[in-house]
């Protein structure tokens, strides 16, 4: 698995897109400080997944993206593509089939970051997991940047761990652990919650389980209550489908009679039908006419605009004649001026072509005069640098002498604060204040555990409350469904009487009528009149049967007026009632208004004899009737008529009055317990709603417990680590104060060199006193031989720009002379057009004339032919009226006989409503009609089922109020404790695998550390000598378990007692941490292996050993050098240049050392 190539768009100085190729092992980046060498090193890192823009040597995250430059505008967006060579299949999972693998990272301005594996959208993750155990990583020991040698050799023993850990191949491991230990953490707390949850839900089983029992006793004697109440309802289903059957026989008789009418009506419909085919015919005639009188009309238009249309064409000629004319006297005369002034510039441009020649040769002698001027500069300027050479060469030893002096006060600086940081870490209050914090973490838990237990409590209660609203809920919801059927009853049987007592004019040509004249047809006798006695209801409604539908009215003498309806209609007056005689019929009566003297003429009597005894004393006027309707005058007797309903009009008017204010009480109490049910729906979930909050309080608590926990544990580790810190501060402070006695010494040392460097730039500064003196004179001869240059060359410029201009003036004038003359032959073709169409006259507008004078005697004679169709027409359409009128007579005789169709076909309708409420009632109930009826005895009686019914209803109230939800609740809870059950023993089968699992992983783990642990330190064995040239260097453990102890590098160099790496000297350092990188690499190569500038502080004899190891290495491992060191480029077999010509901009060159120097050879 080798690094073929990296592609970098936008990434830091890299604005452009760039290829990275690296065709060889041995690969050297090389370049001036500052050029962005380090930036191809970084973007690895970053690609890899390096989160920390620190890291990245930025503040954050966006300033890996390029951010502009004198020149450049920032780009939105950075991407860096990693092209690996897998044909070794070393990639592990899915991608050891690939050949080649991409990983790619692009991030945004907005901070958005995206990974892709092979152009697909990945996870971080996936790019870490991909690289886990290669040694691969965004801080793995394959990547060295600059500095990176230090913190490696004074790393903590646990960070050095860190790399033998990677080397080991053992990182994943270790993700997994951290993995599986989240996942016990998770377990336990899902355990102690399911406790708490198991003995929640049996409680609550246990009370359900009461009221589950409860129910089902409720339940059976509900479905016995309904099983009866079908019965019922069908015994009363046939009762009304027999008097149904009935209705239906004497509603066949009435539909005979009226098919009989209405063949009188169609015979008289039929010859209406002739008279208006003849009618239509005559209008079509006229229709005609007409629109032959329109085209007429039209023409003659037509004809008048023409004419008028010619006398403006003749006016528009004779103007454009004039223009015209006027126009090409004035063409000519631009012709003449034009002409003139060709003349005056032919002779202009011959006068200017001889100067403009001599001014070319002026110019060229000063442009020579110039440039002997600038050379002269030119020779000034080398003599100038090859003095600042000698003079920078000063310079730059003084600037390093500086910088080596900054350098070193950093560095003490930074020594003095490192060390009163380590005398600070040693104070005692850091360690008092961990214990004080450790103490109020255990009472914090403590409080989050009482907390938990009132939580839980208040759940409980919650649920209670639940439990007592459902049960009202479900009482109330009876209720409402009971007083909906009771409704829904009374409307029905309110529709069939609204239908029976229905005015049948009332949507009739007789509403129209009163409507037209400001009346209401629905203010009828029928709604007004009211009978103070029972009894005499049909004796009201067979006096005023006539009467029963008229309309009552305040305007009764302005409707007498009126033209009547043609179907009749009885009015009345809607006067107060007045005092009635007693014993009259008008006593009985409210509302009658002016029919009060109609029924003050009938007197009361108890029965038929007593009317006969009385008859022959009565006066003309006056009548007598008894209660049952038996109506007696003077010679005459009129008894009421016998129908299949007994209840007339009056006696089901009152009932349906009766009916309204029943469903009025029906509404309100809906509406009562509507507000009752949405008031307890609302508590409920009020009460719900409490209950999540108390949930959700119970799981906050168990989360402040958990955290409380978590914060103990993390406060015994920092106690822990403090403690282990205070011993390592110790040891350190000393090795801090040995380091600052030689830097001291090293300061005094440099200051002294750089005095000698200054004293040298002072000499070389009083050289350059002459030097600027000449470039002054140089200077101003210049300045005057470049001033008369610009002076001659602005006058040939003047001379030229002339020239041009006059020549240009010549082509417009010709060319303009060219399209006067073709305007002019344009204009005189266009004068001899209107002459001769001038010269016509008004020969076509007096043929036009003629025409329309033959027109207007047409349209006389088509006028009188309109008017004799018009008038047969009329005669048509008398006849078609008087037809139309025996046609309506027809249709009242059939209207007569379909009223009475309509009244039974009213209370046809009314007996099937029933039936088909109460079929439906006994299908609401689970029954089929036919079903049940077959079932009963034939002597089945209904008193005998309402008797059963009354009975049950009474036992059943006596176990309300029932928690019917609770045997649905029962089940459920039943079905979630099983649940909670099997899900407890599967957390406790996963909590052992996962304990099993740690132990598997952390045996796996201390193995495979140990032996590479043995095998890094027979390496570094090995290959410290060889860097040192002699000396001794192995690994420690720093404790004993080896799956937590630290590791430290042992060294000493030749000549010198055993140290920690930290007291040896920076090129010490350096080495001895190669020499433990590469113990790691000949253990576990990475792929590749990139180093900036690590040789920076070796010298000469070092650098050639450290070119050796890497030279040897390069056959396994591939390596990218940063350097600027010629002993390390040598070894190198390409070399990257990183240019920066343009500012801020970095740009790679490539070359071949090994082709470069077989073409030097050849």
């Amino acid at each position: 698995m080798r690094l073929t190539a990296i592609k970098l768009s936008g990434f830091k100085s890299f604005v452009e897109p760039t290829t990275v190729r690296f065709p060889s092992n041995m690969m050297g980046i090389v370049g001036p400080n500052g050029c962005g060498k380090s930036n191809i090193i970084d973007a690895v890192r970053w690609v890899m997944g390096e989160s920390s823009a620190r890291q990245l040597r930025g503040e954050s995250m966006s300033d890996v993206i390029f951010s502009g430059s004198s020149a450049r505008k920032p780009v939105t967006t950075a991407t860096v593509e990693l092209m690996f060579d897998n044909s070794d299949g070393r990639a592990g999972g899915e991608y050891a089939s690939y050949s080649e693998i991409s990983v790619r990272r692009q991030v945004s301005r907005d901070g958005q970051s995206a990974y892709f594996l092979n152009g697909t959208r990945c996870r971080r993750k996936d790019i870490t997991d991909l690289f886990l155990g290669t040694g691969l990583g965004p801080r793995s020991y394959a990547i060295i940047e600059q500095g990176m040698i230090s913190q490696i050799v004074e790393a903590r023993p646990e960070e050095l761990r860190a790399f033998l850990e990677e080397a080991a191949g053992i990182s994943r491991y270790k993700e997994r652990r951290r993995e599986t230990e989240n996942r016990i953490r998770h377990t336990r707390e899902n355990l102690e919650r399911l406790a708490d949850l198991r003995e929640e839900v049996g409680k609550q089983l246990e009370k359900l389980k009461r009221q589950a029992r409860a129910a089902e006793r409720y339940r059976k004697l509900k479905a016995r209550y309904r099983e009866d109440e079908a019965r019922l309802t069908a015994l009363r289903w046939r009762e009304t489908t027999r008097q149904a059957e009935t209705r239906q026989k004497e509603l066949q008789q009435v539909e005979n009679q009226l098919q009989s009418a209405l063949a009188d009506q169609r015979a008289a419909e039929k010859e209406l039908e002739s008279l208006r085919q003849q009618q239509h015919e005559a209008g079509e005639t006229a229709s005609k006419i007409q629109a032959e009188l329109y085209e007429v009309a039209g023409e003659i238009a037509r004809l008048e605009q023409s004419i008028e249309h010619q006398r403006d064409i003749r006016q528009r000629q004779q103007t454009e004649y004039d223009e015209t004319e006027h126009q090409l006297n004035e063409l000519k005369q631009h012709l003449i001026l034009d002409k003139a002034q060709v003349s005056q510039t032919t002779e202009l441009i011959a006068e200017l072509t001889p100067r403009l020649e001599t001014a070319r040769d002026e110019e060229k002698t000063f442009a020579q005069a110039l440039e002997t001027a600038e050379q002269a500069l030119i020779d000034w300027q080398q003599r100038w640098q090859e003095h600042q050479h000698t003079a920078s060469q000063a310079a730059n030893r003084a600037e390093l002498l500086r910088q080596r002096i900054e350098h070193l006060d950093d560095r003490m600086g930074r020594a003095a604060e490192r060390l009163q940081v380590l005398r600070s870490q040693n104070d005692d209050q850091a360690l008092e204040k961990l214990q004080a914090d450790q103490a109020a973490a255990k009472d914090g838990a403590e409080r989050s555990a009482q907390a938990l237990r009132e939580a839980r409590e208040a759940a409980e209660t919650g649920r209670r409350e639940i439990s007592g609203q459902r049960t009202r809920i479900e009482s109330l919801r009876n209720d409402l469904e009971t007083a909906r059927a009771r409704r829904h009853e009374h409307a029905a049987r309110l529709d069939s009487l609204r239908l029976l007592n229905r005015q049948p004019d009332e949507q009739g040509e007789a509403a129209e009528w009163l409507s037209k004249h400001g009346e209401d047809p629905a203010s009828r006798l029928l709604e007004r009149i009211r009978v103070t006695e029972a009894r005499w209801t049909a004796a009201v409604e067979h006096v005023l049967a006539d009467w029963l539908q008229g309309v009552a009215s305040e305007r009764l003498e302005a409707l007498a007026d009126a033209e009547p309806p043609a179907l009749g209609l009885a009015v009345f007056a809607a006067d107060q009632d007045a005092s009635a005689p007693a014993g009259t019929l008008a006593s009985h009566v409210r509302g009658a208004g002016a029919l009060s003297a109609l029924l003050a003429r009938v007197q009361c009597v108890e029965n038929l004899a007593e009317a006969r005894a009385k008859s022959g004393q009565l006066d003309p006027e006056i009548s007598l009737i008894t209660p049952d309707g038996t109506w007696m005058g003077r010679g005459w007797l009129r008894q009421p008529a016998l129908e299949a309903d007994r209840s007339g009009l009056l006696q089901r008017e009152e009932e349906i009055r009766t009916l309204q204010r029943e469903i009025s009480a029906d509404e309100n109490r809906i509406g009562e317990l509507q507000s009752e049910l949405k008031e307890a729906r609302s508590q409920l979930q009020q009460v719900e709603q409490m209950l999540h909050k108390r949930e959700a309080a119970i799981h906050q608590a168990e989360r402040e417990r958990a955290q409380a926990q978590g914060r103990i544990s993390t406060l015994d580790s920092r106690l822990e680590a403090l403690q282990r810190q205070r011993s390592q501060a110790a040891e350190e402070i000393d090795a801090l104060e040995r380091r600052q006695h030689e830097d001291g010494q090293a300061v005094a040392t440099a200051r002294g060199e750089l005095q000698e460097a200054l004293a040298a730039m002072e000499q070389a500064e009083q050289g350059r006193e002459p030097l600027r003196g000449e470039k002054t004179q140089l200077d101003s001869a210049r300045e005057q031989a470049r001033a008369r240059y610009r002076q001659q060359r602005e006058l040939r410029e003047e001379v030229s720009l002339k020239l041009e201009s006059s020549r240009a003036g010549l082509d417009s004038l010709r060319q303009a002379i060219a399209r006067i003359d073709n305007q002019v032959g344009q204009l005189q073709n266009r004068y001899m057009e209107l002459s001769e169409a001038l010269a016509q006259g008004d020969e076509p507008v007096q043929m036009q004339q003629k025409e329309r004078d033959q027109l207007l005697e047409r349209r006389l004679a088509v006028e009188t032919r309109l008017r004799d169709a018009r008038q047969s027409l009329e005669e048509l359409e008398a006849s078609w009226r008087e037809q139309d009128k025996a046609r309506q007579a027809a249709a009242s005789s059939a209207e007569e006989v379909r009223e009475r169709q309509q009244q039974l076909q009213l209370a046809l309708h009314e007996t099937r409503l029933r039936a088909e409420t109460l079929s439906e009632r006994i299908t609401e109930l689970g029954g089929q009609p036919d079903d049940l009826l077959a079932e009963l005895p034939e002597n089945a009686e209904t008193g005998q089922y309402q008797q059963e019914l009354e009975q049950l209803e009474a036992r059943i109230r006596k176990l309300e109020p029932v928690n019917l939800a609770a045997i649905e609740e029962h089940d459920t809870e039943a079905e979630r404790k099983a649940y909670l059950d099997r899900q407890h023993a599967d957390l406790e089968e996963a909590m052992e695998t996962l304990e099993k699992a740690i132990g598997r992983i952390d045996r796996d783990s201390r193995t495979r550390f140990r032996e590479t642990f043995e095998q890094v330190n027979k390496n570094m064995q090995t290959l410290f000598p060889r860097l040192f040239g002699g000396g001794h260097g192995h690994l420690e453990m720093v404790g004993e378990d080896w799956l937590s102890a630290g590791v430290a590098i042992m060294a000493r160099p030749p000549g010198k007692r055993i140290a920690r790496i930290h007291l040896m000297s920076g090129g010490e350092k350096a080495l001895t941490a190669v020499a433990f990188v590469f113990a790691i690499f000949n253990l576990n190569p990475a792929p590749f292996c990139l180093l900036d500038e690590v040789d920076a502080p070796l010298d000469d004899a070092n650098v050639g050993r450290f070119s050796d190891m890497v030279r040897e290495m390069s056959d396994q491992v591939q390596f990218l050098l940063v350097t600027h060191n010629k002993v390390t480029m040598e070894v190198t077999h390409q070399m990257l240049g990183v240019t920066m010509r343009e500012p801020g901009v970095s740009r790679i060159v490539s070359v071949d050392l090994d082709r470069a120097v077989a073409l030097a050879e050849s």
